[in-house]
């Protein structure tokens, strides 16, 4: 039995292009090409960016609204540890989060399926994800949530009406 290859992870400050590669199964380097316009030598790699390139393969980005926001979170971003389990407990689906920890100015993605599994491109992180309320023991610090986004498939017809 062919053993399975494990996820990618990221290597620099890429997380965000290895979330791209989780949500579409695209390869690493063709993924790295299609952000390239938006790298500005800066660290990091904005959300508008993979907002803008996940569009391009076909998939789109909704953005909780904010009463939905405040059922785990308070007005500065902090989690409300039990309302964020509970949330996350009972999703359905595939998101993106974004989140600061500590006084990081640079936002982390990680990627989060149903039930509240964390897939973290950090090397550091269990293969097969772990939940949510786990997740954030083990980071520690200060969490700062800064957006979170569902995941969806667009139309054929929406992608090629893209552009």
């Amino acid at each position: 039995m062919p053993l399975s290859q494990p996820r990618l992870r990221q290597r620099f400050n890429d997380c965000v292009v290895i979330v791209f590669c989780y949500i579409t199964g695209e390869d690493e380097s063709h993924a790295f090409c299609r952000f390239c316009p938006y790298l500005s030598g800066e660290a990091g790699v904005s959300r508008d960016a993979l907002t803008s390139c996940l569009k391009e393969a076909g998939y789109a980005l909704r953005d909780l609204d904010d009463e939905a926001l405040k059922l785990f979170t308070g007005s500065d971003g902090s989690v409300d540890g039990a309302a964020f389990k509970e949330f996350w407990d009972r999703f359905q689906g595939e998101a993106v989060m974004f989140y600061t920890s500590d006084s990081r100015t640079i936002a982390h993605a990680v990627f989060v399926r149903s039930g509240g599994i964390v897939i973290d491109p950090d090397s550091s992180s269990p293969e097969e994800g772990e939940f949510t309320d786990e997740y954030f023991k083990r980071v520690g610090g200060e969490i700062r949530i800064k957006s979170v986004s569902i995941v969806t498939r667009m139309s054929p017809q929406k992608v090629s009406q893209k552009g």
